[in-house]
């Protein structure tokens, strides 16, 4: 199966967002929205919330949703953003490739970029690019097969509704 990129979704409740970069790129790839990719991202590392990733957190949780992670090119803070797309256009094609440029993840294909910045596929010569941050890494994404939405994704349901909490606390 064929990945390709979408808008970041950010879903339609307030509560369930998270604006970092990490869920961002989940969301671009999977469709799942921003706070399930956290719920993802948390149930890997443990911990109570998102707002910085490493590559081996991402690497997990495009796992869990049966998308393989290939280290592409490693240029050690060596070339831009900008320049690495120049060199690669030809080598790129149609894949998806999560680069860490800037200490921030985004997602490249073919000509088109998306990131937790832009929020939308935009071409990789928008201004909101950042093309001269410093490439850390470089990542080939593909899908082992169907897509999936991991349970460790869905937002817990309440144990109890408010009524009852209230009927509990008043007897």
């Amino acid at each position: 199966m064929k990945l390709k990129l979408h808008a970041v979704n950010h879903g339609t409740k307030a509560t369930d967002k998270n604006r970092y970069c990490g869920p961002s790129v989940i969301s671009a790839v999977t469709g799942l929205t921003t706070g399930e990719a956290a719920r993802l991202i948390r149930s890997i590392n443990g911990k109570a919330s998102v707002k910085g990733t490493y590559a081996s957190e991402l690497i997990g949780a495009f796992a869990k949703c049966n998308i393989e992670v290939y280290s592409a090119s490693c240029v050690s803070g060596e070339k831009t953003l900008g320049q690495w797309l120049k060199e690669s256009s030809q080598l790129r094609g149609d894949d998806v490739y999560l680069v860490s440029a800037g200490h921030h993840w985004q997602l490249v294909q073919g000509r088109k970029f998306v990131c937790g910045i832009t929020c939308e596929v935009v071409s990789q010569k928008d201004g909101r690019v950042k093309r001269r941050a410093k490439v850390k890494s470089v990542y080939r994404l593909t899908a082992s097969g169907k897509i999936e939405k991991p349970a460790v994704a869905q937002k817990p349901k309440a144990a109890y509704s408010r009524q009852k909490s209230l009927d509990i606390l008043n007897h």
